[in-house]
């Protein structure tokens, strides 16, 4: 089932399947729901099983828009202009479990349509109990289109490939999460003062950042409260808080000018574990599983060494 923009040519195509489950459910103790079996059943009836398929995709449809279950995500879809003037089409399509359902953008290619490169398009999955509950349909939705919309923004800048390469991989993996988290932070801050969420969700990622960034001390609840405002950031800028969140601090007193480089994840900072600290003799062993050739006199960041430190707690679990 397709519905068409009224400004564009952007449309929004809803997976048959997802639309018959979705209407299937909204029926249930419905006031119209012996109108709707009676027309349904008296479809079994068409032996043709082409026309007859056919026939229950029309049924299904008509009850879908009249019922109104394609509004929500059509009128969300309105208020990111950026994202339907940079996507061809919006697909929606049926997820069976929470943690699948996802928004994102996929290139296209059609060889009928000449031009230059791919086209893109928005596709959604979604559960068909989703689309029958329409407040937090439209929290969620709010929250996928607007990364959406920052990933399609030139001035954003966003990358899907981080720029990691000598990283070592658990790093990685935690510069990843704290992106993550930063990015959330400035995706719920706007949609906080754009109304769209509430301060229960503020709460929420204010403890999920407080927890990410502990590192930075007292700081950490200022660059929450700078970030949750803001509404001009980058995915460079992002990045490098999250790959190192004390080098945006102010320098200490007695500090070098400028940052060293860690041995081990090849970042700079500013905070640094020396030759001489305790906690060395207890990482050496756990960081020479990993980089054979480092020696404690080439000291290591803060950052490495808390996760040393981490990887050496769990594993005595």
């Amino acid at each position: 089932m397709i519905i068409r923009s009224s400004t564009h040519s952007f449309f929004t195509e809803f997976d048959a399947v997802l639309v018959e489950e979705t209407v299937l459910l909204r029926f249930r103790s419905h006031p119209e729901e012996r109108r709707f079996r009676r027309e349904r059943d008296f479809l079994y009836e068409l032996a043709d099983a082409a026309e007859r398929e056919k026939r229950f995709q029309d049924l299904h449809s008509k009850w879908f828009l009249q019922l109104a279950l394609h509004r929500p995500i059509v009128e969300t879809l309105q208020e990111y202009p950026s994202l339907t003037r940079a996507a061809r089409s919006c697909r929606v399509s049926r997820t069976s479990g929470a943690e699948q359902e996802t928004a994102d953008l996929h290139d296209l290619y059609d060889p009928n349509e000449p031009g230059p490169g791919p086209q893109r398009a928005i596709l959604i999955r979604v559960r068909p109990e989703r689309l029958l509950d329409t407040t937090n349909l439209v929290s969620w939705l709010h929250r996928e289109l607007l990364y959406l919309a920052d990933i399609v923004d030139p001035e954003f800048g966003y990358q899907r490939v981080f720029p990691l390469p000598q990283a070592e991989a658990t790093r990685a993996n935690l510069v990843r999460e704290r992106y993550r988290v930063l990015w959330n932070t400035w995706v719920d801050g706007r949609l906080f003062g754009r109304g769209k969420l509430g301060e229960a969700a503020r709460e929420c990622t204010r403890q999920e950042f407080l927890a990410t960034f502990a590192m930075l001390g007292l700081e950490a609840e200022n660059w929450f409260e700078r970030l949750w405002e803001s509404e001009r950031e980058t995915h460079a800028g992002l990045l490098t808080l999250a790959s190192e969140p004390r080098a945006s601090l102010p320098v200490p007193s007695g500090s070098p000018a400028s940052a060293g480089v860690c041995p081990l994840c090849r970042f700079p900072s500013f905070d640094w574990v020396e030759e001489s600290s305790p906690v060395l003799p207890d990482l050496e062993k756990e960081i020479r599983s990993d980089f054979p050739n480092w020696r404690p006199d080439q000291g290591l960041c803060r950052q490495c060494a808390d996760l040393y430190r981490a990887r050496l707690a769990a594993s005595v679990f």
